[in-house]
């Protein structure tokens, strides 16, 4: 009998927030699929949620446990298949190339062993009805597996084989034609890409173990994905300058924001910086401005972006004043933060309200927890 590994098995991919739920289905399409990791009559069923964690900027990492159970009639390859394309069509299918990751080495291919034991079978056969000739000297029998044991484990193999012939061709009858050609070709790449990492040492249970315990809960498009950044800071380096003179200042914010997709996200301003009024080359005063504002992000890529803000300045002087600007600029987002704090770099450029409409230039570097 041919034997089936039934202990549980994980596997993940990584995707951007935005594309996470759609990435689920074409994962669990590939693996309803599969005939790499269970064989003949038993396919790969989830026996837990999926569970993400963010593993890099805008790159969220997923896991699902599966284990090989035996097909019946409303849990087979086919039904499956029809089951998840009903729910892709119920969604936009991403475009992101999907790669999984799987922490089980897959099955070799069986038709090395088929053509070993049809080898032993003939050669069992024609040792059966070839006629002996007598021999003076009699020597002890070499062990030979009977005839009946091997059709009974050739038969085993075809109808393993057998099997996964119709389930393949099930699922290909079942399955949406254009959709069908856009997974198939990421299919090929993805298990040659498996028998590549096979070779590798496998992923450490602990992995998924920390993913799992950093979600508990089913998470949907991107509303769950928990993208929403509290501790985010920026330092600034700012030139403020007018038609007469210009001084170089120091400043601090708080930047929470939020990505609602993979093109658009939010972010607050509460800021802090000191500021300088001159007359000549005598210094008048010294004092402190806060700001407060709202900024869009637009993503070109997932480290190029664009900002447009509005936001008051108020002015921590005798005068008390208070301004309004409208802010724009741009910036990079590293794909791996920088000594694990540093995420990004932005500059930004402004025009206040005020009678001489201070212009500043702000160079500055974003960090969060």
């Amino acid at each position: 009998m041919a034997k089936v590994n039934k202990k549980p098995f994980k596997v993940r991919f990584s995707g951007a927030p935005g594309s996470i739920a759609s990435l689920k289905k074409r994962t669990e399409l590939k693996m309803a699929r599969s005939t790499s990791f269970c064989r003949g009559f038993y396919m790969p069923k989830a026996v837990s949620t999926w569970s993400c964690k963010g593993s890099a900027p805008r790159t969220e990492t997923c896991a699902l446990t599966y284990k090989c159970k035996p097909t019946t009639k409303n849990f087979n390859r086919s039904s499956e298949t029809k089951r998840l394309r009903r729910d892709l069509r119920k969604m936009k299918v991403s475009n992101d190339r999907l790669k999984i990751r799987v922490s089980r080495k897959p099955y070799k291919k069986l038709s090395r062993g088929g053509k070993k034991l049809v080898s032993r079978l003939k050669k069992a056969k024609g040792s059966s009805k070839s006629v002996r000739k007598p021999s003076p000297k009699i020597s002890a029998p070499k062990a030979v597996v009977s005839q009946s044991n091997l059709n009974d484990e050739l038969d085993e193999l075809s109808k393993f084989n057998e099997n996964d012939k119709v389930d393949e061709a099930l699922v290909k009858s079942g399955v949406d034609k254009a959709l069908s050609e856009d997974l198939e070709d990421e299919l090929d790449e993805e298990i040659d890409s498996l028998k590549e990492e096979s070779q590798e040492s496998e992923p450490s249970n602990e992995d998924f173990a920390s993913a799992e315990e950093s979600s508990g809960e089913e998470d949907s498009p991107y509303s769950d994905s928990g993208d929403a950044k509290l501790a985010a800071f920026s330092f600034e380096l700012i030139q403020v300058a007018d038609d007469f003179d210009s001084i170089v200042t120091m400043g601090a914010s708080w930047t929470p924001r939020k990505e609602f997709n993979s093109k658009i996200g939010m972010r607050g301003q509460f800021g802090l910086k000191t500021l300088k009024i001159l007359s000549g080359t005598a210094l008048e005063e010294t004092f402190l401005v806060y700001d407060l504002g709202l900024y869009m992000d637009l993503n070109f890529t997932n480290n190029l972006f664009a900002e447009v803000g509005y936001f008051l300045e108020k002015w921590n002087s005798e005068a008390g004043e208070s301004h309004s600007a409208f802010s724009f600029g741009f910036g990079y987002k590293f794909t791996n933060k920088l000594l694990k704090v540093f995420d990004r770099v932005f500059i930004d450029y402004s025009t206040l309200s005020n009678e001489t409409s201070n212009r500043e230039l702000k160079f500055a570097t974003g960090i969060s927890f």
